[in-house]
């Protein structure tokens, strides 16, 4: 456990460094070689966040989706909801942005997309309740 812990800071450190690949290569680590310790679920988080910033968007959804699946009941879970509602609702935002449909127009593609973006239908539900642009 000591040795997890101490990737962990490390990539910490290297986060505070501005050195955000090290981090997440620190990360990575704990995640491939220590899978089921303490510290799993922290890294998997930090992971998503460095990713994130990193502007890898896809693959920060994958990491927080990752904490949600393997570790539901870490203390990390209710931050990677709120990470991924707000990626949920720019990608919601910039799908609209880019097709200007009313919800009702929506083709299946995209709305298997957002469902496959953020893993739960109540953002569809959620998004189908107000008018998109043009919508009439």
């Amino acid at each position: 456990i000591l040795q997890v812990g101490a990737l962990c800071r490390i990539g910490d450190t290297y986060l505070e460094e501005g050195k955000l690949e090290e981090g997440l290569e620190a990360y990575d680590r704990v995640l491939k070689d220590y899978p089921k310790s303490f510290y799993s679920d922290y890294a998997q988080y930090q992971s998503g966040n460095v990713l994130l910033r990193l502007g890898r968007v896809d693959a920060a959804l994958i990491s927080f989706q990752s904490l949600r699946i393997n570790f539901p009941q870490s203390r990390f879970t209710d931050e990677a909801n709120v990470s991924l509602t707000f990626l949920s609702a720019s990608i919601s935002a910039a799908l609209t942005a880019a097709c200007p449909i009313s919800v009702e127009s929506w083709c299946p593609l995209r709305l298997f997309l957002l469902i496959a973006i953020v893993g739960s239908s109540s953002w569809i539900e959620a998004i189908s309740s107000r008018r998109i642009v043009g919508s009439t």
